[in-house]
């Protein structure tokens, strides 16, 4: 608990001090950028990028073995460096406001609440946060996520890692600010761990000064935010036992409306045969029956068939009788065979 305590308050002590002044801002040695662009993703443009600006080393295929090659023709420096940039279309970003006691755990915060702000559970996804706003009167934090999915970025970074190449961060293209950077956590270089020991001296020696005044507000503050991790912890086998309830009445109101919908049907095809059997003589048999979108068809044999257009034209709920085949007389019985196709008015 102290240790975490003291690492999350030497990191806000880091983010006071300008980006100018720090250490890690004059040292800079040339990282390796690997540019993909969309529709193409299964070639790369490859970059030295330095305090100078950019080196082009050209385009090589992820699959072949020029990208190989190129690789082994870096430094181990330049390889541990490596900075992998997507389409921009292919990372999605998400503003929330959370309570401003959970920037110390900020991080946990946003995972437990992903798929609630992204369609992706945590572990399906590549992402970062960053809070873009403090608003103390409301007591609220303004956090910025960015995500990119798993399963667009690991066929790129296996292939990566086939050419011996493992990037410590995913950026967007052309990206207007650094909230766009996923940091991957695959590698460790020579400059970041410099830059962290360098800072870290720095502001130990500036933070000594001011801790007995600074100090206080942010141990309430991480107080206030174990406590509201505990209420977390707490509530969660709640909501998640009301989710399986939910779950269970959705099942349950499905099945309902499946029983209804059946029993309604059932009731439309038995009122149909009793319609039928007032409508046709006694001397008249079905030998099938069929009903779609408010019409019959059905076949059989009567006594005499021309009579029983007539008879269906004068019931109000049957309009336009026809026959659908030849009536055909059978000689045996004096009967006749038929097809009838009529629709059932309202």
């Amino acid at each position: 608990m102290l240790r975490s305590v003291t690492a999350w308050w030497m990191e806000q002590m880091r983010g006071l001090v300008p980006a100018s002044l720090r250490l890690s801002a004059w040292i800079r040695r040339p990282s390796l950028v690997i540019a993909l662009e969309k529709p193409d993703l299964s070639s790369a443009e490859l970059f030295l990028d330095g305090r100078n600006g950019r080196t082009a080393l050209g385009r090589y295929s992820l699959s072949g073995t020029g990208l190989r090659e190129a690789v082994a023709r870096l430094s181990a420096a330049q390889r541990r460096s490596t900075v992998l940039q997507l389409p921009p279309d292919l990372l999605l970003e998400r503003d929330a406001i959370l309570p401003l006691a959970a920037e110390p755990h900020l991080e946990r915060v946003i995972a437990f609440e992903m798929d609630r702000l992204t369609p992706f559970r945590a572990e399906e996804v590549f992402w970062t946060c960053i809070a873009a706003q403090r608003d103390t009167a409301r007591s609220q934090l303004h956090v910025r996520v960015t995500v990119v999915h798993r399963v667009r970025a690991e066929p790129i970074l296996a292939a990566l890692g086939q050419a011996g190449l493992a990037p410590i961060r995913i950026e967007a293209a052309n990206a207007p600010y650094s909230s766009r950077a996923i940091p991957l956590g695959t590698g460790r270089t020579d400059r970041a761990w410099w830059s962290r020991r360098a800072d870290t001296y720095a502001m130990g020696a500036c933070a000594a000064l001011a801790v007995l005044a600074i100090a206080l507000p942010f141990i309430l503050q991480s107080i206030a935010g174990s406590e509201m991790e505990a209420r977390i912890d707490a509530v969660r086998p709640r909501v998640m036992e009301a989710a399986s309830r939910r779950a269970k009445v959705a099942d349950a109101a499905t099945a309902a409306d499946a029983m209804a919908l059946a029993r309604n049907q059932a009731g439309a095809v038995l009122q149909v045969i009793a319609l039928l059997t007032d409508v046709l003589p006694d001397d008249t048999f079905l030998t099938m029956l069929s009903a779609q979108q408010r019409k019959l068809t059905f076949s059989g044999h009567s006594a005499t068939a021309a009579r029983l257009i007539g008879a269906m034209a004068a019931h109000p709920r049957l309009q336009n009788p026809t026959f659908t085949a030849p009536v055909i007389h059978d000689e045996s019985d004096g009967g006749d065979s038929f097809s009838i196709r009529v629709e059932l008015g309202a």
